[in-house]
C-alpha cells in the first residue's frame, strides 16, 4: 500500500510540472469561446465517473464513493481557424448538475499530456498556444480530493485560413520618411480583422504594427539614395502567416535653387526672392529654404508652390554675401550664393534750365561777360553745385563753377562778326541742361559810320577836317579824316582806318582833340 501511494504521488507531481509550461487557463469563467468565425463548438461529450472507483487526487486517503457524488466532465469538440491561443472549454458538474467546487483538469492532445488547470466554479477554458492546421484528439481528466474522478474525449479541428499579403515595390525621392503601405486579405479576398505586420529592410528588423481593418502604412526613416529589399511578415492568431518581399528604390532628384544678386536702397524690410525647381525645371512641391547672411543663419521658411520671398528686417549700407539652402523630404538638397548691396537712396535729378544775360552788340576787340543763371524748371535755385561749360561751334572754350545758381563766363578780345555760343550745365545732383546765345560783334568802321561826323571850322580856307573818335580802355581811336588833307601829297579818304590818338592828338593828321567836343564815348 505504501508503494502504490508513493508511486501515485510521484506520477501526479510530474504531470503538474510538465503541464505548467504547456497549457494556460483564463480565470474568467465567462469567456466567449465559440465565436462564429473563430471556433465552432460541437456536441458535448459526457463521461460519468466510475462508481466506487477512487480516482481522488490523494490516493492515500480512503474516500468512499457515494452515488450522489458522481461527476460529469463536459468536453466540447472545437473547430477553429485559430492556430494559436486555441480555447478548449471544460466543465465538471455533480449528478444534480451543479459545478464542482474544487479539483483539477488534465488535458491531452493525441494522447500527450499538455498540462493541467484548477477549476473555478466547475469550469475552465484550457488554452492551447499554437497548432498547425489539422484534426486532433482531445481528452480531459478530472481529479479531486472531494469528488470522484471523471474524463471525456472530443475532437479539435484547426482549419486553414490562408492569407495574401500585399506589398508593392516603391520608387521615391523621399529620403527622410518613406511610407510603405501593406494590406492582408484572407482566402475569400476579405481584409483580415486582426494580426500584425513586421517589416524588414535588407533582412534587418525595423518594427511591427498592428493592422487596422487589414491595412497599415509602415514607415521607413532616414534612408540614403539606393536600392533596398523590403520584407513584410504577417502574423495572427486567427489567420495563417504570410510573407511578401518587394524592392524599395530611393532616388535623388536634383534641384536648382534660384537666388539672384541685387542692389537695394532699402535698409529695412529687404525682400529676397527664392525659388527651387526640380530636374524637369518644374517648381518643387514642398521643402524649406534656410537663408544665411555672411554665413549667419537668419531663419527659414516653407516654400509655397516652390517659391518664397524671404525677408531681412534691417541692414546698414554695405555689401553682404547671401546663401540660401533648400531641404526637402522628396527632393535632393541644393544651395545658391549671391551678393546683396545696400546703397544710399539716390534722389531723381530734377530738370534744369539756363537763363543768359549779356550785351549782344559789343564792339570789336572788347571783352564780354556772359551771365548764366541756372534754375530748375519750376524756377528753384540749384545752389552752388555743378559747372557751366562754354562751346563755340562745338569747340570747348572754358568753364566756370556755379555759385548761388550763377556762373559768369568772360570772352576776351572779341573779333568782329556774329558768334554762336552754347552753354552746358552739368551737376551730379541735377539733370544736364543747355542753352545757346548769338552775339553780334560790331567792327570799328561799322560803328563809325553809324555816328554823325563832327565838322570842325567849316570856313577854314575852303577845306574841311572831319574827325570821328572813340575811347576804348583809356585810349582814343581816330576813325579817319575827311576832306582834303594836304599831308605828304596825299588826299585821305574818309573813314578808311583807325589810329591811336595819343595825348588827344591825332597821330595821322596832328589834330588835337578836345574831350568836350571830340570824345565819342557815350556808346560804351
Amino acid at each position: 500500500m505504501n508503494y502504490k501511494k508513493t508511486l501515485t504521488i510521484i506520477v501526479f507531481s510530474m504531470i503538474i510540472i510538465v503541464s505548467s509550461s504547456i497549457v494556460s487557463a483564463s480565470n474568467d469563467t465567462n469567456d466567449d469561446v465559440a465565436a462564429s468565425d473563430e471556433a465552432v463548438i460541437g456536441d458535448v461529450n459526457i463521461i460519468k465517473s466510475d462508481n466506487c472507483i477512487n480516482h481522488n487526487m490523494d490516493k492515500s486517503k480512503n474516500v468512499k464513493c457515494a452515488t450522489n457524488m458522481n461527476t460529469n466532465l463536459k468536453l466540447k469538440s472545437v473547430t477553429t481557424y485559430n492556430t494559436s491561443n486555441i480555447k478548449v472549454p471544460v466543465s465538471v458538474t455533480t449528478a444534480d448538475n451543479k459545478g464542482v467546487s474544487d479539483g483539477r483538469v488534465f488535458l491531452y492532445l493525441n494522447g500527450d499530456l499538455l498540462g493541467s488547470n484548477s477549476l473555478v466554479n466547475g469550469h475552465r477554458d484550457m488554452i492551447i498556444f499554437k497548432l498547425s492546421p489539422g484534426v486532433y484528439d482531445l481528452k480531459a481528466e478530472y481529479y479531486s480530493n472531494h469528488y470522484p474522478s471523471s474524463y471525456a474525449t472530443s475532437t479539435l479541428k484547426v482549419l486553414s485560413r490562408s492569407t495574401t499579403l500585399s506589398l508593392n515595390s516603391i520608387s521615391t525621392y523621399n529620403q527622410s520618411k518613406i511610407i510603405v503601405p501593406v494590406s492582408v486579405r484572407d482566402s475569400s479576398n476579405n481584409l483580415v480583422r486582426d494580426g500584425g505586420v513586421s517589416l524588414y529592410l535588407d533582412n534587418k528588423y525595423l518594427g511591427t504594427n498592428t493592422l487596422i481593418n487589414g491595412q497599415r502604412n509602415m514607415q521607413v526613416l532616414n534612408l540614403k539614395p539606393g536600392t533596398y529589399t523590403l520584407k513584410a511578415v504577417y502574423d495572427s492568431s486567427t489567420y495563417e502567416t504570410s510573407t511578401k518581399t518587394a524592392t524599395l528604390t530611393v532616388k535623388s532628384q536634383k534641384t536648382t535653387l534660384v537666388l539672384n544678386s541685387f542692389n537695394t536702397t532699402n535698409h529695412t524690410n529687404i525682400i529676397v526672392p527664392v525659388s527651387v525647381k526640380d530636374s524637369s525645371n518644374k517648381l518643387v512641391g514642398d521643402g524649406r529654404v534656410y537663408l544665411y547672411l555672411n554665413n549667419k543663419l537668419l531663419g527659414s521658411n516653407a516654400l509655397i508652390n516652390g517659391q518664397r520671398n524671404m525677408l531681412i528686417s534691417k541692414l546698414d549700407t554695405g555689401t553682404y554675401n547671401l546663401t540660401a539652402t533648400y531641404q526637402s523630404n522628396k527632393y535632393a538638397a541644393s544651395s545658391k550664393t549671391a551678393v546683396l548691396k545696400v546703397v544710399q537712396p539716390v534722389t531723381t535729378p530734377k530738370n534744369t534750365k539756363i537763363t543768359i544775360k549779356t550785351n549782344t552788340t559789343p564792339l570789336q576787340a572788347s571783352d564780354l561777360t556772359i551771365k548764366a543763371t541756372i534754375t530748375t524748371t519750376d524756377n528753384k535755385k540749384v545752389g552752388s553745385t555743378g559747372e557751366v561749360y562754354l562751346y563755340e561751334n562745338g569747340k570747348y572754350i572754358g568753364k566756370n563753377s556755379v555759385h548761388d545758381s550763377q556762373a559768369n563766363l568772360v570772352l576776351r578780345k572779341l573779333t568782329a562778326g556774329t558768334h554762336t555760343y552754347k552753354l552746358v550745365y552739368k551737376s551730379p545732383n541735377y539733370r544736364e541742361s543747355s542753352n545757346t546765345v548769338k552775339i553780334n560783334v560790331i567792327s570799328y568802321s561799322s560803328y563809325a559810320k553809324s555816328k554823325k561826323p563832327y565838322v570842325e571850322n567849316p570856313n577854314f580856307n575852303g577845306m574841311q577836317t572831319i574827325c570821328s573818335t572813340i575811347k576804348l580802355g583809356g585810349n582814343y581811336y581816330h576813325l579817319g579824316c575827311g576832306g582834303i588833307l594836304r599831308e605828304n601829297g596825299y588826299t585821305q579818304s574818309m573813314y578808311n582806318s583807325a589810329y591811336l590818338c595819343k595825348a588827344h592828338k591825332c597821330s595821322r593828321c596832328g589834330h588835337v582833340f578836345s574831350d568836350n567836343k571830340y570824345d565819342y564815348t557815350d556808346f560804351l
